[in-house]
């Protein structure tokens, strides 16, 4: 997403040699890059984040008023809430994805649906069309809004005629992104990337490395329903289900709408859930229903005990759950961790084994922090397909260590690559390397030039250089 936007400020133009089939958000963050003039590519990084951390803030409002349209001004309140300290959200208000930006669209979109003002539906497809550009899965509003709107407007001639707009509406936005990706990736990304999904997981077929036919099926039942009680945790788990309860008593139109957006937008996520990504991320689209069917359970107790001191010690354990999740689960500190050993590896190493997933922030350390030297980058030769960051100097070669069974066969074999040295982790899944993490005296040619099991809490690393005089000595005396 960074590359891709830079790139659209850099060159001021839409970039051919990408194969991103989501482009709304990086394209939206361009624009937010386009009003600053950083000498540091780092604060451009920031930007990207702080972005997401306004949007995700944002959401509130149309959270709000989804919840206006069931219930008093308080219980509104409590429903904005929910979402504004949901930990979950909190910490991947900082990923700088596309997640807020898709959320704050997708939960607009469903409240101005709920309206009876044609006009405001018609902004409601204008949303569900800039969510399906931000990602794919913005398409199943567009689905259920149109189902909806001929449940709603049952004279079959006339709801034709007023649904037209809003079908061209949506179709405005999503069209020349069809028409980029066509000319990029000679594909829509969109309906063609649906429909290659569903005739892909029809039908089983021998060799097929990802879930199809029942075996599908069989899978996202089981995953669904597992992360979907996992993001219920902390705050919902005691609101949700009763709250489902009392939701689904006495149905209604407009509650029956909500349930039909929802399972419809489930479709995609439990497509995920089937082919065994964990990631509960993919759940967010649905908190905005999560925290207003929760209000029903609200509601009950405040009938039930009528005081307003009971509404008051709900928002407190809401925000007492948020803070202990966050303080339990927060992976800030283990990134600053990750970072600080990435950072010593660059500057004292060559080349080394891989460390996943520590390894994984070598690549942010080499991308030139001048920002003129960073510009650079996007004015090299262009290749169709190949993003820019590959054209990112990478200071530390790492090598899979595949079909390894022992630390003297892995350096053997890449001597001849230059390996320089060794790492290892507490909890190596890699018996040999989890060995010399716990008996280093059994490996006199490894210098140990970095520990961290004393000073770090999440990763605890030993970094080890290789002597190849007395690695070679050692293996000369074992023969």
């Amino acid at each position: 997403y960074f590359f891709f936007a830079s790139d659209i400020k850099i060159i001021e133009n839409l970039p051919d040699n990408y194969t991103m089939a989501n482009i709304g958000w990086p394209f939206f963050l361009s624009f937010i890059f386009k009003i600053f003039s950083f000498e540091n590519t780092y604060q451009y990084m920031e930007i990207q984040k702080l972005t997401s951390v306004i949007l995700s803030s944002l959401t509130v409002i149309p959270i709000f008023y989804l919840c206006k349209k069931f219930f008093p001004l308080k219980f509104c309140i409590i429903g904005a809430v929910f979402f504004a300290f949901e930990p979950r959200i909190l910490e991947n208000s900082f990923l700088g994805s596309s997640d807020q930006l898709f959320g704050i669209c997708s939960a607009s979109a469903i409240t101005l649906y709920l309206t009876r003002n044609n006009k405001l539906i018609l902004l409601s497809f204008a949303f569900a069309g800039i969510a399906t550009v931000i990602r794919s899965e913005g398409l199943m509003l567009f689905f259920s809004f149109s189902l909806l709107y001929f449940i709603r407007f049952r004279d079959y001639k006339k709801s034709i005629i007023r649904y037209l707009p809003n079908l061209v509406i949506f179709f405005i936005i999503i069209i020349p992104v069809i028409a980029y990706q066509h000319h990029v990736i000679d594909s829509d990304a969109i309906f063609g990337r649906v429909a290659n999904t569903i005739s892909y997981h029809a039908i089983e077929h021998p060799n097929q490395t990802s879930p199809s036919g029942i075996s599908f099926i069989s899978s996202g039942l089981e995953n669904y329903p597992k992360y979907f009680g996992w993001v219920l945790i902390p705050i919902f788990i005691l609101y949700f289900p009763l709250g489902f309860y009392y939701f689904i008593k006495k149905i209604d139109l407009d509650k029956l709408t909500v349930l039909i957006i929802g399972i419809i937008i489930s479709i995609p996520i439990f497509y995920v859930y089937s082919i065994h990504i964990q990631e509960t991320r993919y759940l967010f689209s649905l908190f905005p229903l999560i925290c207003l069917i929760s209000l029903y359970s609200i509601q009950k107790i405040d009938e039930r005990f009528k005081k307003p001191i009971i509404l008051i010690i709900i928002i407190s354990l809401v925000l007492i759950s948020s803070i202990s999740y966050l303080e339990l689960k927060s992976k800030v500190q283990y990134q600053d961790e990750a970072y600080q050993i990435s950072l010593f590896v660059n500057q004292n190493s060559k080349v080394v084994n891989d460390f996943y997933p520590i390894s994984n922030y070598l690549e942010p350390i080499d991308i030139p922090m001048n920002y003129t030297k960073f510009k650079d980058l996007f004015f090299e030769s262009r290749i169709d397909g190949i993003q820019t960051r590959s054209h990112i100097t990478r200071t530390i070669k790492v090598i899979p260590m595949e079909e390894v069974d022992s630390l003297e066969k892995f350096i053997l074999s890449k001597k001849s690559e230059g390996l320089t040295h060794v790492i290892v982790q507490e909890n190596d899944q890699r018996l040999f390397l989890l060995d010399v993490y716990n008996n280093e005296h059994r490996y006199p040619y490894l210098k140990k030039i970095m520990d961290t099991s004393l000073t770090y809490e999440k990763y605890k690393v030993r970094i080890f250089e290789i002597d190849y005089k007395l690695f070679d000595k050692e293996l000369s005396n074992f023969k």
